[in-house]
């Protein structure tokens, strides 16, 4: 079936040689002294830049000789020749200058050859260690006796050691091409022992491996001693190959360079039927390598275990199918017991292992059929291979990982044979299925009258060559579609038989059928009458020989009677046929009403009253009827003999005419039974509403729809509680063919209806009224104001619709406050709230209170005594008595108050400042420092409450400033240090301040806690805040976003009002080169964490170690310097277990912790 060419087309390119695939022939008759003088032709001059450019590629030259060559003469001692390839090898070019340059085709590099092995391989057992078998279901052939019996497989490796024990019955022989001298059975490389074992092992022998075909014959061509080898030695290895009438040729070696010789010898083994298998080589790269680059070569690539692809397997076209060889087991060469059985070895892993796989394959198929050929082994290996990469083929997988018992199946299967005979018929005895052992088989020849049969083709367009045969050997599911010359002079238009039409057959025959009483034998030619298809054909009398049962007759060209077509015509009489005075019957029929209360009234009979068989009184067993309705559009129904019309509403008062024939042996009677059927009216139906009830919102309007199945009837009003509606006051839509519209009601006249119930009444020109429920109502939102004071409800307003106003409770009342407004925000925040305030939702006011001023100034915090207190306003500076200390009169900007630690503990001084702005509460090292901004407290405030005591604070970490609210809740306030004795915390809200204890605030932080230190000085410093009131949640885990945004507030970056609430800190953290933002809600790990810190610290050189830690190899890449870092610092410790687990989840107890001590390192 000839040469299976690669799915790709090789373009024979030398990198050296030019283009194409004639190599160039040396152009001078001196050929050594041009070469050597530099006067080269392009052969010559690229060969020398090939050994400038690539010293060691190759050893000596190639020289072709022309086929015409004289009978050679010895050249010298030093130069070899290959009678079979017709070719020469020469170290030097000088010893070609006694040949003639016309006797001389080319001259190439003898390029080296390497094999695709790295070092030794090894395995055992099947089951225990070829993977590499089983994986592919070499079972399959094993259990059905398939061993490559017979099948000659020769190896030009590096040869092959005989003396195994896995090779006891193996039969090898050999020959040696490599310049050593030593027998083909002297492997001292070992590449050749394994590969052939790979095919060759002798399997169920109770010892070592078992080989993918051990019945082969194997042929051990020994060119290599170590790695490489030169081009020659293979090339004459190949000849003898194919003087030695080997099947299969596996080449488990190869080279970049393409090699006219090599080309030759391999299209000589693809010429002589050889199946040639290489390796595709080992480098997990594109490049091509040769033989396995050529057309004529079955290329195989490596999987590993579990059949993916092998990091070192070429991907390029060459590529056909891959097999294991990552690591796979095989027979040793320095012993007559060994195996390599290291699988991770690089020895046992190569392409070269992969190669034989498919060579013993292809030993297994001819081994089944000597007549398999080439092409139809790839068929088995396209077909079967289980398919990887990319869908179909691909130039990593080629078609695939081979899968030895899907091609064992296919190999076996028998394979069908599809005729697409175009109108034509087959003979009874064509062949409709093959087995590849099959021999020949010719293909049948079909008839079709009026045609010729021109032959067979494998194309439905058929185009290719005519198909006459299967040969031996071949396999797949085939299809054939027949040709036909067309032969009009001889073809038939029709036949009539007393009017009757004949019916052409499969056969080419015709046949009619005649009504019953017609006698056979009164039939004369003259009623047969035969229309030949051309005008100037003629069709001769019909003639009869059995009493009018069959006739014959010809057509043929007018005047040559000689080019005839005889046809057959066969005539049979209908025994079954409509009785006397049955042919004409009538009936009548009513339809159903539109609403099914009324059912139909069908037209019912049976058929079987009105034929007969022959001139008996009974009818066949398989009697039946077929009827045509005309006019009607109803069901028509058949069980048995008895027919049912049941009318439709389109039939009503109209004619329906049936026609029923008698049906027997499949067969329709000539003549039939007509049935006049009259239709009665359609009965009046009862019209309804289909939606159950109806709604109407007076929030959204819209009106109201109506569903309605009217079944004929029209709508003749609409009531609203009996109120009639007019015509702009609802809508019918259009009625559908099923009889359905829309009644739609418009908004006026049900806005105009009170909330509740209602009813909606439809009446209609026939039948009862439909009357369906309707509520009114309204879905405008309404909202609930609550009024809160001093912790509890004063006063609520109930059902405010959106955008309406309320009216405000009179003003709450409480002792030494002033009521200053309701307020959307506790202490005076947010929006006031007054009784032009429009409500949009529900929500919650808060009662503002400022402290009532005493009267004619005084009054205050008591006490006085030494010191005394300074305010400096810019403009103007007023000097407080130490008497009058407690209230200040004078507007102005910023004030300062200042307290020295030897002052009262109560301190005497005061602010005039306005509503709502944010002050500064500074603590030093000598007192307390007050910045107060203008417009932060109201006129006369007691600036006494905003001072602490000093001495009574420490600045130790679970010590905080905190205000008390109107409740007597404690609320810290977050600080921040400036100097080493100096602490600034910030604050808004105007009340009584006090030095707390952090540790107390939150419910679920005890004070034996190990973080409760650090949980108490990171939320005192207002770098982390509670979950909830009253809850820090210590166990759960921080997020990246929530750590970004700590390091942002312990920079001082302003990370308030962003959207999601992390991005102010997010956008700090990128711009700083502290994060790149990604996974802002996912938990941080300690190592991420531990990296934040380090790059927040600016990157410091690392004092610590890993090496301590059980899981250090677990640490990421990125974070193993700040890591270091960290724990040099004493920033972060191991588990108990005694690892780091960078990987693990922090909590924010950790974080907690480990920010307490960043911050402690960061100040020393």
């Amino acid at each position: 079936m000839g040469l299976r060419p690669h799915p790709w087309l090789l373009e024979l390119i030398h990198p050296r040689f030019g283009k194409g695939s004639e190599p160039i022939k040396p152009v001078s008759l001196l050929l050594c002294a041009a070469l050597l003088a530099g006067l080269l032709a392009p052969v010559a001059a690229a060969q020398e830049a090939a050994v400038e450019e690539e010293p060691g590629s190759y050893a000596g030259y190639i020289v072709k000789l022309s086929d015409d060559i004289p009978r050679m003469r010895t050249l010298n001692a030093d130069a070899s020749y290959d009678r079979e390839g017709n070719f020469l090898v020469v170290d030097t070019l000088e010893q070609t200058q006694e040949i003639p340059e016309e006797y001389i085709d080319y001259i190439e590099p003898n390029y080296y050859v390497e094999l695709f092995s790295t070092q030794d391989p090894s395995d055992p057992y099947y089951a225990d260690y070829q993977w590499s078998l089983q994986e592919i279901g070499a079972m399959s052939a094993y259990r059905q006796g398939l061993t490559g019996e017979g099948v000659k497989v020769g190896f030009v490796d590096s040869g092959i050691n005989t003396a195994h024990v896995d090779l006891d019955d193996a039969r090898i022989d050999g020959a040696n091409f490599h310049a050593d001298g030593l027998s083909f059975d002297q492997d001292i490389y070992g590449h050749g022992t394994f590969a052939a074992g790979i095919v060759a092992a002798q399997t169920d022998n109770g010892v070592g491996l078992a080989g993918v075909a051990p019945g082969a014959d194997i042929r051990a061509y020994r060119v290599f001693n170590q790695k490489t080898t030169t081009m020659d030695a293979v090339v004459s290895a190949i000849y003898a190959a194919i003087g030695d009438g080997c099947d299969v040729i596996n080449l488990s070696l190869g080279t970049q360079y393409q090699s006219n010789t090599l080309r030759t010898a391999i299209e000589a083994a693809e010429a002589a039927g050889i199946v040639l298998v290489a390796a595709v080589g080992n480098d997990g790269s594109s490049t091509l390598q040769y033989p396995a680059a050529y057309s004529a070569v079955i290329g195989v690539g490596s999987v590993d275990s579990g059949l993916t692809v092998s990091s070192f397997s070429q991907r390029n076209r060459s590529v056909y199918v891959t097999a294991p060889g990552g690591g796979v087991a095989g027979l040793d060469h320095e012993s007559a017991d060994g195996y390599r059985l290291d699988l991770t070895s690089k020895g046992n892993m190569g392409t070269s292992y992969a190669a034989p796989v498919v060579a013993g394959m292809a030993a297994l198929a001819l081994g089944y059929d000597r007549d398999l050929t080439e092409d139809g082994f790839r068929y088995l290996l396209e077909t079967t291979s289980t398919d990887k990469g990319s869908s179909g083929y691909d130039t990593t997988y080629g078609y695939g990982v081979v899968n030895i018992d899907a091609f064992v199946s296919e190999l076996r299967r028998e394979f069908t044979i599809t005729y697409e005979t175009n109108g034509g018929v087959l003979p009874e005895n064509a062949v409709q299925a093959y087995a590849v052992t099959d021999d020949t088989l010719t293909l049948p020849t079909p008839t079709r009258p009026g045609f010729q049969f021109t032959g067979w083709y494998a194309a439905s367009d058929l185009s290719g060559g005519q198909v006459s045969a299967i040969p031996a050997g071949s396999l797949g599911d085939l299809e054939f579609f027949a040709a036909w010359q067309s032969d009009q002079t001889t073809a038939v238009q029709s036949v009539l038989v007393n009017g009757q039409t004949a019916v052409p057959q499969a056969d080419g025959s015709y046949r009619a059928y005649l009504p019953y009483g017609t006698v056979l034998a009164d039939l004369t030619p003259n009623n047969i009458v035969v229309t030949p298809l051309e005008a100037g054909s003629v069709a001769e009398p019909a003639v009869t020989e059995d009493g009018g049962r069959t006739w014959t007759f010809q057509v043929h060209t007018s005047g040559d009677a000689s080019h005839a077509q005889t046809y057959t015509l066969h005539l049979e009489v209908d025994s079954l046929h409509v009785a006397d005075g049955s042919a004409a019957q009538s009936g009548s029929a009513v339809p159903a009403s539109h609403d099914g209360q009324t059912p139909a009234i069908p037209y019912c009979a049976d058929a079987a009253a009105w034929f007969l068989d022959g001139e008996s009184q009974t009818l066949p067993d398989d009697f039946t009827c077929q009827t045509a309705v005309e006019g009607g559009s109803g069901l028509f129904t058949l069980d048995g003999s008895t027919l049912t019309y049941i009318p439709s509403a389109e039939d009503a008062g109209q004619a329906v005419t049936l026609r029923v024939q008698g049906v027997h042996a499949g067969r329709a009677t000539l003549d039939a039974v007509t049935i006049t059927l009259t239709v009665g009216a359609l009965p009046v139906s009862q019209s309804k509403a289909l939606t159950p009830s109806l709604t109407y919102d007076r929030n959204t309007g819209g009106g109201a729809e109506l569903s309605l199945a009217l079944f004929g009837n029209q709508v003749t009003g609409v009531s609203l509680d009996a109120a009639a509606l007019t015509d702009g006051q609802y809508a019918l839509g259009e009625v559908t063919t099923d009889g359905a519209a829309l009644l739609t009601l418009e908004d006026a006249p049900l806005a105009a209806l009170e909330n509740g119930a209602h009813t909606v009444t439809v009446t209609f020109d026939a039948g009862a009224p439909a009357a369906v429920p309707l509520t009114v109502c309204d879905s405008t939102p309404l909202y609930t104001v609550t009024f809160r004071s001093q912790g509890a409800v004063f006063d609520t307003r109930s059902g405010v619709y959106s955008g309406s106003t309320v009216t405000l409770p009179h003003a709450p009342v409480r002792e030494d406050y002033d009521f200053q407004g309701w307020y959307t925000q506790e202490n005076g925040k947010g929006t006031r709230f007054t009784t032009q305030t429009p409500v949009t939702d529900s929500l919650t006011l808060y009662a503002y209170w400022t402290a009532t001023v005493p009267s004619g100034g005084g009054g205050g915090g008591g006490g006085g005594g030494g010191g005394g207190g300074s305010v400096a306003v810019p403009a103007e500076t007023v000097t407080a008595a130490q008497t009058s200390a407690n209230t200040i009169t004078e507007a102005g900007g910023v004030t300062t108050l200042t307290l020295l630690e030897e002052a009262a503990t109560s301190v005497e001084s005061e602010a005039l400042v306005r509503e709502n702005a944010a002050h500064t509460v500074v603590l030093t090292g000598r007192g307390v420092t007050v910045t107060v901004p203008a417009g932060t407290l109201p006129e006369g405030f007691d600036v006494n409450r905003l001072l602490p005591d000093r001495r009574a604070f420490t600045g130790a970490p679970g010590e905080v400033l905190a205000y008390v609210d109107e409740n007597g809740g404690l609320h810290p306030l977050p600080w921040v240090v400036v100097g080493a004795d100096e602490l600034i915390f910030t604050t808004g809200i105007a009340a009584d301040y006090r030095i707390v204890n952090a540790k107390g605030i939150f419910d679920d932080v005890m004070a034996d806690d190990w973080y409760a230190d650090s949980v108490a000085f990171v939320t005192a410093r207002g770098l982390f805040s509670g979950t909830d009131e009253a809850v820090f949640s210590p166990d759960a885990p921080m997020t990246r976003g929530m750590l970004m945004t700590v390091l942002a507030r312990l920079d001082g970056a302003d990370t308030a009002g962003g959207s999601p609430w992390y991005k102010p800190g997010m956008d700090w953290a990128v711009t700083r080169g502290i994060s790149d933002g990604s996974a802002p809600g996912a938990p941080i790990t300690r190592e991420q964490l531990a990296a934040m810190l380090w790059r927040y610290a600016g990157n410091p050189v690392s004092q610590g170690s890993l090496d301590g830690f059980t899981d250090a190899g677990k640490v990421s890449a990125y974070a193993a310097e700040a890591l270091r870092w960290v724990v040099g610092a004493g920033l972060i410790t191991g588990t108990d277990a005694g690892a780091l687990n960078p990987q693990g989840e922090a909590s924010r107890a950790e974080v907690s912790a480990m920010l307490t001590r960043f911050i402690m390192v960061k100040a020393e």
